[in-house]
Order: C-alpha cells, then sequence, then structure tokens
C-alpha cells in the first residue's frame, strides 16, 4: 500500500471518534500510582474530572462501602478483569443534573445493588443512566439489581442491556423503576435474570409511575427470565395522585423469555391498571411452565378508586405448557389480540376472546427450558408483522439478537427461526485444489444464498491466513471456499459459517441488510467502494460482517471474479460504509461481497482490542458469559480499518476466544464479531442461564 494510502486513511480515521468519545478522552486507573486514585475508589471518583473514565484495574478490589457517584462518570472493568466487589458492596448513584453515568463489567455479590435516585427539576435536561455487562450474584442470600428511583419534572433515559443476575434463597428483584413523577425513557434489554429455586420474589422487572406528570416509555425487550415471581417477571403499574392531565404510559414488551423455575407457579407478565393511562404493546414473547402467563388487572396493592382500560394489543406470543395463559380483567382493560399460539396451558385464560390468526397446534421447540423453534414448528412464518414496533422504536431484532424477520414474515414467540451455522474442516473428501467443500441443509441447493466465512484455527490446528471468498459450485449443488491466490487448500484448514435465512420482506425493516454488493461492470475502480445500503447508509454503529463471493448467482454472473486481496471494512466522517483492499491494489469490477448488517446486540458486538486483553502481542480475547468457556462456538469476524490477515480460535488456557494475527495486533484494532446463542445452546448443552454463575 501506498505512503499516501496510508496517510489518508489516518487521516479519515480520525474522523470516527464519536463526540462522547471526546468528551470521556480522561481515562485513570483504580487502584493508581498517582493522586486522586492513589487512595480509596471514592476518592478517585471525587477526585477525577467530569465525565472521565475509571478502570478497576484489580479482579478483587478492597472497597470498605458503596461508592457514591453524582456527577457524570464512567466506571468500568480495566480491559480483560472482571472486578468482584466485596460482599455487600454496591453502588450509589445521585443525580440532581442532567449527567451521564456508565457502569461496566462489574461484579456485585451477596446483597450488593445498584441504586439509582435522580431528582431533575423542570429544564433540568435529560439525565442517562447506562449499565451494561454487571454481574449480579446472591447465593442463599437476599439481594437485587437495580433500583432506581427518578423524581423532578424531567427525564431520566435509561439503558440496563446485557447483565447477569442470579439469586438462590432470600428475596430481591433485578430491576424496581419508579417515576414520581418524571419521564422515564430507554430501554431494559438482553438481560439474563435466574431464580432457579423459585425462591421468593415479587418481581423480576417492574416499571412504576407514580404522579399526574409521571409517564414511561421505557421498552423492555429480550431479557431471558426465569423465576416464579408473585406478581410476575416483568410488570407495569400505574398510579395517580394529584389532580390535573392525566398522563399515557406506553408499555412495549418484546420478545422476552419468561419461564417458571417451578413448573405452573408464578406469574409472567402483568400490567397493573390504576388512574394513569396505559398504552401496551405485547408482542412476540414466549411464556412456559407458568402460572398466570400474562394477567391484566387493577393494582392489588392500595387499590385505585378509578381504573382507566389498559389498551394497546398482545400478538405474537406463545403461551405453552402453564396453568393459565391471559387473565384480564375485563374492567382494566381495552386491549386487541391477534396471532398468538396457545399450547397445552391448563386454561387459555378468560376476559379475552382470541383474535384472529390464534393457533393452538404443539409449537414443537427444542426443550420447554430452551424455547427455539424446530424447523417443523408451526409458529414459523404466521405471526402479524405489522404488530411489530418501528425500528425507530425498537430494533428489529429477537430474543438472540439476531434479526426479528428472517423469511417471509415474522414468526410466533421470542426467537426467529431460520439462520444455518456450521463449519468445515478440509480432508481428503471435502479438498479440490484450493477449494473447501460446505455441507449445510441451509446452504445446499441454494444458489442465491448468501455464505459468510471466517477461518477458525481451532478446528484443524491449521493456519490458511490467505485471501479467500465463497463460490456457488453448480455441479455439486454445493457453496465451496476457497484460495483467492490458487494456493492448494491446506488439509486442516478450517471454516466457521453463517448462511442465514434468504427474507423476503426485509424492505418493511431498514435497519436489517442482508444482500449483494458488487462493483459495477465498468471502470474506474478504486482500493475502496461504497456500500450504499438503507440498512448502512447514517448508522456507524451497525454490526456488518462480509465475504467476498466469486460467482453470484442473481444473476449468474461467469466467469467469477478473483480478488486476491485481504478485504475490510471502512467508516468514515460521510456516514457512509466501504468495503476496501488491505493491499491498496484496486478493487476488480464485478468484484462481489456478501454483506451481512444489523443493529449491535449482546451476540452481534463492536471489539476493540486493548492492552488488558491482548496476549502474546498477537491475539485479542473476546469476553462475553455466552462465549466464555464455550469451544464449539462458530463465531464471524469482520475487520474494520484492518491492514493484516486475521483468524479467530478458542484459547484452552484462557477459556475464552480470540482473534489472532500473524503480525502485532494493535491496540485500538476494530473487528464487528457475530456468534449465535441457539448454536452454543445446540453444540454444548443448555445454556439460556448457565453463565458461569453456576
Amino acid at each position: 500500500m501506498s505512503h499516501s494510502n496510508l496517510l489518508l486513511r489516518a487521516l479519515l480515521a480520525l474522523l470516527l471518534i464519536a463526540p462522547s468519545a471526546l468528551v470521556r478522552a480522561q481515562g485513570y486507573l483504580w487502584p493508581g500510582a498517582a493522586p486522586p486514585c492513589n487512595g480509596t475508589l471514592q476518592q478517585c471518583i471525587d477526585g477525577v474530572i467530569d465525565n472521565a473514565v475509571i478502570s478497576i484495574n484489580s479482579n478483587t478490589p478492597s472497597i470498605a462501602s458503596d461508592p457514591l457517584i453524582t456527577r457524570g462518570l464512567v466506571l468500568r472493568a480495566a480491559p480483560g478483569l472482571k472486578p468482584v466487589f466485596p460482599a455487600g458492596i454496591g453502588i450509589d448513584v445521585n443525580l440532581t443534573a442532567a449527567h451521564a453515568v456508565e457502569l461496566d463489567g462489574l461484579v456485585l455479590r451477596n446483597g450488593g445493588m445498584v441504586n439509582v435516585v435522580a431528582s431533575l427539576g423542570a429544564g433540568a435536561g435529560t439525565a442517562h443512566f447506562t449499565a451494561q455487562h454487571l454481574r449480579f450474584e446472591h447465593i442463599g442470600v437476599s439481594g437485587g439489581g437495580f433500583s432506581i428511583d427518578f423524581s423532578g419534572e424531567s427525564e431520566l433515559q435509561l439503558h440496563i442491556r446485557d447483565n447477569d443476575y442470579l439469586r438462590t434463597g432470600g428475596a430481591g428483584n433485578f430491576a424496581v423503576v419508579q417515576a414520581h413523577p418524571g419521564h422515564l425513557g430507554g430501554e431494559i434489554a438482553f438481560n439474563r435474570i435466574d431464580l432457579p429455586d423459585g425462591s421468593s420474589s415479587a418481581y423480576g422487572i417492574l416499571l412504576a409511575t407514580d404522579g399526574v406528570t409521571a409517564w414511561s416509555d421505557v421498552v423492555v425487550a429480550g431479557n431471558r427470565i426465569r423465576g416464579s415471581f408473585s406478581y410476575g417477571a416483568i410488570c407495569f403499574a400505574s398510579k395517580v395522585t394529584g389532580a390535573g392531565k392525566l398522563p399515557v404510559s406506553q408499555t412495549r414488551f418484546l420478545s422476552n423469555v419468561l419461564i417458571g423455575a417451578v413448573p405452573g407457579s408464578g406469574n409472567g407478565l402483568c400490567l397493573l391498571a390504576g388512574e394513569g393511562y396505559i398504552d401496551a404493546q405485547v408482542i412476540n414473547n414466549t411464556f412456559i411452565d407458568l402460572g398466570a402467563a400474562m394477567q391484566v388487572l387493577p393494582r392489588p396493592f392500595d387499590p385505585p378508586t378509578v381504573v382507566n382500560p389498559v389498551s394497546g394489543e398482545f400478538a405474537n406470543n406463545l403461551f405453552a405448557h402453564n396453568a393459565s395463559a391471559v387473565l384480564i380483567t375485563p374492567a382494566a382493560s381495552a386491549l386487541s389480540n391477534r396471532n398468538n399460539l396457545y399450547f397445552a396451558n391448563g386454561s387459555n385464560g378468560s376476559g379475552y376472546s382470541a383474535g384472529v390468526g390464534s393457533r393452538y397446534d404443539d409449537p414443537r421447540l427444542l426443550s420447554r427450558s430452551q424455547p427455539y423453534l424446530l424447523a417443523s414448528s408451526p409458529a414459523i412464518d404466521v405471526g402479524a408483522a405489522a404488530a411489530l414496533p418501528p425500528s425507530t422504536t425498537w430494533p428489529s431484532l429477537d430474543a438472540e439478537g439476531h434479526r426479528r424477520v428472517k423469511r417471509s414474515t415474522v414468526d410466533i414467540g421470542a426467537y426467529e427461526y431460520g439462520d444455518g451455522w456450521f463449519d468445515a474442516i478440509g480432508n481428503g473428501t471435502t479438498i479440490t485444489g484450493n477449494t473447501l467443500l460446505l455441507d449445510h441443509p441451509t446452504s445446499n441447493d441454494a444458489p442465491a444464498a448468501r455464505v459468510f466465512a471466517t477461518p477458525d484455527y481451532s478446528l484443524g490446528g491449521v493456519t490458511n491466513m490467505r485471501p479467500f471468498g465463497v463460490y456457488w459450485h453448480s455441479a455439486a449443488g454445493r457453496w465451496r471456499v476457497f484460495n483467492q491466490d490458487f494456493a492448494a487448500m491446506p488439509t486442516g484448514a478450517g471454516y466457521n459459517l453463517f448462511a442465514p435465512a434468504a427474507p423476503t420482506a426485509l424492505t418493511t425493516f431498514p435497519d436489517i441488510g442482508l444482500f449483494l454488493h458488487r462493483l459495477p461492470a465498468s471502470g474506474p475502480t478504486n482500493p475502496s467502494d461504497l456500500m450504499n445500503h438503507p440498512s448502512l447508509d447514517n448508522r456507524p454503529d451497525q454490526i456488518v460482517i462480509l465475504t467476498q463471493n466469486w460467482n453470484p448467482q442473481d444473476p449468474p454472473a461467469s466467469p467469477g471474479v478473483y480478488n486476491n486481496s485481504i478485504v475490510t471494512l471502512q467508516y468514515y466522517g460521510d456516514n457512509l460504509w466501504r468495503v476496501a483492499n488491505v493491499s491498496g491494489f484496486s478493487l476488480p469490477i464485478n468484484a462481489a461481497f456478501n454483506v451481512y448488517a444489523q443493529p449491535p446486540s449482546p451476540s452481534a458486538f463492536h471489539h476493540v482490542a486493548e492492552v488488558g486483553n491482548t496476549v502474546g502481542g498477537t491475539t485479542t480475547l473476546l469476553s462475553h458469559p455466552l462465549l466464555d468457556g464455550k469451544p464449539c462456538a462458530r463465531i464471524q469476524a469482520t475487520s474494520i480499518f484492518g491492514d493484516r490477515e486475521f483468524d479467530v480460535a478458542y484459547l484452552q488456557a484462557y477459556g475464552r476466544w480470540g482473534i489472532y494475527s500473524v503480525s502485532a495486533m494493535p491496540d485500538g484494532a476494530r473487528f464487528n464479531v457475530l456468534y449465535s446463542p441457539r448454536q452454543i445452546e445446540e453444540c454444548s448443552g443448555p445454556q439460556l442461564f448457565r453463565d458461569g454463575f453456576e
């Protein structure tokens, strides 16, 4: 690559720095050698500048009491570490102004929890609280997760995402969020909540409003909850005191998985009506082995004198093996319903009439504890797509964190069916010259499939770091991986493969992309090329996966186009994504690429190599509870502004997956990573609630 090309890339890459990153440029390590972080954690928090990042640089930090945060701050684990707070020690956040506080990667145990109190007056602006990758471990004792109390006449935006909660014995709730008054917004999403022994708990997640000006439009989505809750795994309660205009709270419960810890005991989702107005969207949830799966009734505590009906709808939900499916008190509800599936419930409930598209057949699940749909499930492609919220309200994702619609229309239940995840290893029957034969039901006899490949050293113990692509072999009716430079495919070379289900309705969901990008048949060409697509343009946070396609079949390309270069993604300040040759040579005319794009989730994420997560100078370690300790995972990875070959490998010594480069892995190297929780379930046994706690 020429010096001028390198300089241009370096200058343009500066445009990638987000404004928030500039605000948070000042970082501190605690425990540290210099003031203010050479004393207690509280002294460090009090002494740093506003909006600083404090990285806890110890797995066993010494903390005597709950640290208190009162201004903009990021408190996180240092890269590669999992700081475990002493038993009973939590974190307190007290916000009186429009600050932003973020917690990331910490472990709280045996009574330690996060307490947030926010009181913002009129005109104070919006405060933000983010908590991700936290673990709460309460073994044999009482203990909660988040207690959030918001008052004032302004706004609190929540982002409680991708956290783990385990409790056995005692009592406690994962999240109790109250506004009295004020506006609650944001999300409680993709959390894993487990009370496996059915121990006492009123709620898993509770949202509550109290006051004439209190209202909520928090989205509760993609959570996986097991327990036996006396009120419900997920609940919303409305209460209004005082006189004035009554607010409308918009409650959206989307793609959650709710499973009873003790079959037939405890409740799933509850809408507790009262003086305030509730508009509820209960869409694409899965309810298994509960007492009452869903209830809509007047608030049972402090009974309301006035009960306003609950409006909205429940649709595309799967109710199976519950004591009762849906119990509605008519005075409390004006909910419509459609396209729900009911099976083997003691009763399908009362207070409503099943709407259009209702089904009563066996959903055919992988298991009741892992309620993914089997290929023969009647719940596939029979949901109501019109019931889905727009992607501006919530990303088009299911409970697995992948595309909400994968085929002709939405499925019933929390999970969408259809993608293929598999591998291929070179041997005497799969290798022909420079090619490796693939064999899987989702890609066989499917010439228009979009197949994605990532080299995986773990499969055969052989490195084959060459420019590669995939192509359709019409005579065999199979796809192949091939070396672009014609070098023989070595025995033991292995690849992870991803064959997404071919959709027919993606135009409805602009945040999802599965398409072919092909350069024009006429020049000139450049080392990089724009990939204009609704799922990419002006979406810098998208997870984009890319693989070269030699001979796309729509329409058939003959002959195919070779591109003997490693490729990478680029994203500049113009908010457009590009594919680029690492070599600096121009992309050939008619070169084609399979492209997959979706919003980020726990199973689709950006990874950045940092000093703390890089080992041996060449490998950056990934970390996630559903990936760690799972050598049979089949992950996909694509580099962003990469300039080197890489493969993925499971490092047994660390119990983690890594991305490996022949040359040094630079600090700041970036990758998009995609994996399938279902594929891990099927290859290594139940993982839905197995997250390292047990």
